[in-house]
């Protein structure tokens, strides 16, 4: 990773080069998105909140024709879908992009993200007066004022290709590896930039919480998800994240929530009553540098 400081772009996104070619485009707090740039096309790995456009920046650091590639289905990844012609997600995804699935979470959504950001400023405080770690791509933005329900409205968009397990993306010069990553949800996938150690990976892998709470998660097939990528560890340096304060780590991030995924599943982690980011309630397993949330049922 370059030891560039990010460029805070109109105060909302957070941009920095990772590797020659690879940019984390940062809606900081809220999620991250990554550009790849090979010599004949680009791939967006999401396009973030929708909240502010995302093409403008990718059109500041690639000339290139720009694949969108969604991890997965859920609103935060794909608010900026419809800036873009070439839309891939895995089939598991197909339908549930298309109806807009996830889309009405945005109003629960803005409650948290409000609390959060005044909870940021006793956190910033102190970061200035004594400890001096944020840099600005962990510094949260805050939402709009004006931003509500009726204003903050992500369209429906439609998939031109669907991916499957083991497709490979070809950039030209560089190339995307699909891997199938069900458990955060059943259409998540993961990306390795083949033969460079750099994998993204969606929301299978966090800092911060690990959502295995919703409807469409599963605790036990995470877990499984989570041990394929342990087992190969040494293939990736650099591993992304799309959520919280930290969203690129190393390998050992991979090994570390294996491991907790599976006491989680054994039963053998403790459990405390909590809520998610959407108000629900939910049953959390903390971990260090990260936690689990799994039904309350669980």
């Amino acid at each position: 990773m370059t030891d560039a400081c990010p460029q805070d772009v109109d105060g909302w996104w957070a941009v920095d080069a990772l590797r020659p070619g690879v940019w984390r485009i940062a809606e900081p707090g809220h999620v991250a998105s990554f550009l790849v740039e090979g010599e004949r096309r680009a791939a967006l790995v999401d396009t973030g909140m929708g909240i502010r456009p995302i093409r403008p920046v990718v059109e500041s650091l690639t000339a290139l024709p720009v694949l969108v590639v969604n991890t997965h289905h859920h609103f935060d990844h794909v608010g900026g879908n419809h800036e873009f012609a070439e839309i891939a997600i895995h089939e598991a995804g197909a339908t549930r992009l298309a109806e807009g699935a996830s889309l009405d979470l945005v109003g629960p959504y803005l409650g948290y993200a409000r609390a959060m950001t005044e909870a940021f400023t006793g956190y910033e405080i102190a970061d200035r007066a004594y400890f001096h770690q944020l840099t600005d791509d962990r510094r949260v933005r805050r939402l709009p004022d004006m931003l509500g329900e009726e204003t903050w409205r992500i369209p429906v968009s439609e998939p031109t290709q669907l991916l499957r397990h083991g497709d490979v993306i070809d950039l030209g010069g560089r190339a995307l590896g699909v891997r199938h990553a069900p458990g955060h949800s059943s259409d998540g996938i993961v990306l390795d930039v083949l033969g460079e150690g750099v994998l993204l990976g969606g929301d299978t892998v966090n800092t911060g919480t690990v959502y295995a709470c919703t409807p469409d998660s599963d605790v036990r097939v995470l877990s499984a998800s989570m041990d394929a990528l342990a087992a190969e560890a040494e293939r990736w340096d650099l591993v992304t994240c799309c959520h919280w304060l930290v969203t690129v780590v190393g390998p050992d991030m991979l090994i570390a929530q294996a491991e907790a995924l599976r006491q989680v599943v054994a039963g053998t982690a403790p459990l405390l009553d909590a809520r998610d980011c959407l108000g629900a309630r939910v049953r959390e397993a903390r971990f260090d540098g990260f936690s689990i949330l799994v039904p309350p049922s669980t």
